[in-house]
């Protein structure tokens, strides 16, 4: 078990590695970064949820380039990636207590079966607050291409509001690879 706990810090050292890199060498200036899809989809999965925030960040400037009245603020995205790593930790609580030994756990059973309880209760109620802001700012954005595209470019592009609620970053990318490639 504790190789277990030792290979998941190990994954998360390796995955937040990997996703500031991406982060920090990706932009060159504030054009739109075409991404893959299912790299997207996979950085998603693999960062438990965390790499949304740093899509936003990553695509900021390109979106707050783009002629519309609403902006997205650096330190939102900042403050949920925050959040969403502090969960990540917590959840990692009850592997790290069962790595400290079996002994530990049948002489305290009561307890611990109380605390993980609570915990598990904390994760999923703190979880909707980070889930529900996304939401929120894959909406803004999808109205600053419209503003941008629809209102000030006079092209007729079709901003999905049921595609944005329904597939979030992953349409919005779909949506800026789709207009880099014209």
């Amino acid at each position: 078990m504790a190789l277990k706990v030792l290979f998941d810090i190990s994954a998360l050292i390796l995955i937040s590695a990997i996703a500031l890199k991406e982060f920090r060498f990706s932009r060159v200036s504030n054009q739109f970064k075409k991404m893959n899809l299912i790299l997207l989809v996979f950085l998603t999965i693999i960062t438990f949820g965390a790499y949304i925030p740093l899509w936003f960040l990553r695509q900021r400037e390109a979106i707050n380039d783009l002629h519309s009245e609403e902006k997205l603020y650096k330190k939102t995205f900042i403050l949920l990636l925050i959040i969403q790593m502090g969960i990540l930790i917590v959840s990692l609580y009850p592997i790290i207590i069962v790595a400290l030994g079996y002994q530990y756990i049948i002489n305290n059973k009561d307890m611990l079966a109380g605390i993980i309880n609570n915990l598990e209760f904390i994760i999923r109620l703190v979880t909707l607050i980070p889930a529900v802001i996304l939401l929120f700012q894959a909406l803004k954005v999808r109205r600053i291409f419209i503003d941008h595209f629809n209102d000030n470019l006079k092209k007729d592009i079709w901003v999905s509001g049921l595609f944005t609620f329904i597939f979030h970053i992953f349409y919005l990318q779909y949506l800026i690879n789709k207009q880099t490639k014209n």
